[in-house]
Parts: C-alpha cells; structure tokens; sequence
C-alpha cells in the first residue's frame, strides 16, 4: 500500500483503497456546456506535486470533463467540497466556473481566476455558497437542486481557460469529498463508496497523447 494515498477521515476511519498509478484516470478535454473527447497530456513532473494533466485550447470555452468515478449518485458529497489544483502558464482568464448536471438539471459556481502558479481552489457542495441556475448569474439554486444532481451527476466540468489563443491550462488532485472527509495532503487516489465517510480522488499518471 502506497503510504501516500490516505485520508484523514476521523480518528476512527481512514480510506485505504489505491486506484492503479500506472493507467489513465479518464480525464477529457472538451467544451464546457456539450461534447468534446480530446485526451489530455500526462507529465510525470511539475505537478502540485508530482505529475499533472495538461490541455491546449482546443474548445471555444475549454473545459475538463470528469471521468465516471466522480459521476453517479453522490448524494453523501452534499455539504463537502470539490477540491482540485489548477495552472494557466502564460494567460490571464476573466472568468472560471464549475457545471455540474444531472440530465436535466445544470449547476454552475464561479471559481477563481488560474494563475501562472499553482493554486488550490476549494468549492463548498452547500447551494448558498454561490451555486446558480445559470452560468452568467441567474436564480441562486436551492439545497434541494444540488442534492437532486448529487444524487444523480451524469456530468463534472470545470473551465480549462476562458482566453482565446495558444494558451495551456494544467490540473491535479481533484477530490469530489462528503463533510466527514477530510484529505491529506499528496493524496494519489482512491475510491471508497458505501461507508459513513468517503472521499474520491482521481489523478491520470500516463501520459496518453503528445501535442
């Protein structure tokens, strides 16, 4: 067991399983509201740490789509946080956010801007934290409205880069959490479901296609 991939949960409780290090974790690059299913580039270094995944700006509003261990019913995430670490070398974004669906239903939070360094950005899954209808304001969404796509997410994206141009936008350690999952840092991954705590963590480590 790599004594890296843990969470501190509780003191009675910790998630132990390790997702495979050697495969693809599924992520995507495509566009933020529909489609695409371009595969990243997985760097062995320079991550936050260790590796990271990294996409050009392939879509008109460039986003990264989660693979199937963050999708499902996830109702127990309510009232946890979405975590994940995000890099834009070279470019100054004016918007970022976060959609999440379940078919029929989209959810959108605003996120803060990438910089050229890495940041760590922390979204709280509670609706008055900032979680809307629209991606462009719209109605605050109720608590009932993120449980329902919690319970059902059949989609995770998150704005790659919102600049037109030569641009590349980088991402590691994406944690999809419930309240009583508190993660450790240097976290490789694991997927632990049926339990009274429970954590997700998915991070690519190979690199699946060159520019």
């Amino acid at each position: 067991t790599n004594n890296r991939a843990k969470y501190s949960v509780n003191s009675q409780w910790r998630c132990l399983k390790v997702v495979d290090t050697r495969r693809s974790e599924g992520w995507l690059n495509g566009d933020f509201f529909d489609g695409g299913n371009t595969p990243p580039v997985w760097s062995d270094t320079g991550g936050n740490a260790g590796g990271f995944i990294r996409t050009g700006d392939n879509y008109w509003y460039n986003a990264w789509i989660a693979p199937t261990a963050f999708l499902g019913n996830k109702e127990a995430a309510y009232g946890g946080t979405l975590q994940f670490d995000q890099r834009e070398p070279g470019a100054t974004d004016t918007c970022c956010s976060v959609r999440l669906s379940n078919g029929s239903l989209s959810l959108y939070a605003h996120l803060p801007l990438a910089t050229a360094t890495w940041s760590t950005v922390s979204i709280p899954l509670v609706a008055s934290a900032g979680w809307y209808s629209s991606n462009w304001g719209g109605s605050l969404a109720s608590e009932a409205d993120l449980q329902s796509v919690l319970g059902s997410l059949t989609e995770l994206r998150l704005h790659a880069d919102y600049v037109d141009g030569p641009d590349v936008a980088d991402l590691d350690n994406v944690i999809l959490s419930g309240p009583s999952a508190v993660p450790e840092p240097n976290t490789i991954g694991l997927v632990v479901p049926g339990l009274l705590g429970f954590c997700w963590l998915v991070k690519s480590r190979r690199r699946v296609r060159e520019f």
